[in-house]
């Protein structure tokens, strides 16, 4: 069994927001499992199964949770007031190489950059796709957590968007 297989299958997964793969080539098949029942921790079961039958068709199914998961712990917020300074985390939904421009356009954004909500932030390429990174947010860039080229991680912190910032 092919391990780079398998971790190609689960960035798959995650990228699509799948909850399961299952492939089964021959006489060897390999089934990987999202715990949907947990919000907050994110768990993934890998099954390699051996298939005896040879009138099994190849087969490849890929399923989305129906619901969204449900949370086991419950957080009471409140709204926050206008003029507090506030940081949210912008993260990479793929794995891929950081590129702070695409196609001979401008760097996107620098430190200090103004961002609204929907804005491009970056673009990621995976696997010859370019996946434009946006703003989750209206704000100012207060922080570029990674450089030109670097490779990325799966959920790593790209940048930091600051709002109600004083100067």
């Amino acid at each position: 069994m092919d391990v780079k297989l398998i971790r190609k299958l689960a960035e798959l997964m995650n990228a699509e927001g799948l909850k399961n793969i299952e492939i089964t080539d021959g006489q060897l098949g390999i089934k990987i499992e999202r715990d949907t029942n947990m919000h907050v921790i994110d768990e993934t079961k890998v099954s390699v199964v051996q298939n005896n039958s040879p009138s099994l068709p190849e087969r490849i199914l890929l399923s989305r949770p129906s619901k969204p998961a449900s949370s086991r712990v419950e957080a009471k917020t409140e709204p926050v007031p206008k003029n507090v300074p506030q940081i949210f985390e912008i993260r990479s939904p793929v794995v891929g190489k950081f590129m702070a421009s695409y196609d001979n356009n401008p760097i996107y954004v620098t430190i200090g950059s103004r961002v609204e909500k929907g804005d491009v932030l970056c673009v990621i390429e995976a696997g010859r796709h370019f996946n434009e990174i946006t703003s989750d947010v209206d704000g100012e860039i207060i922080d570029i957590l990674v450089r030109d080229g670097d490779k990325i991680k799966f959920d790593q912190i790209l940048f930091k968007v600051g709002q109600n910032m004083k100067k």
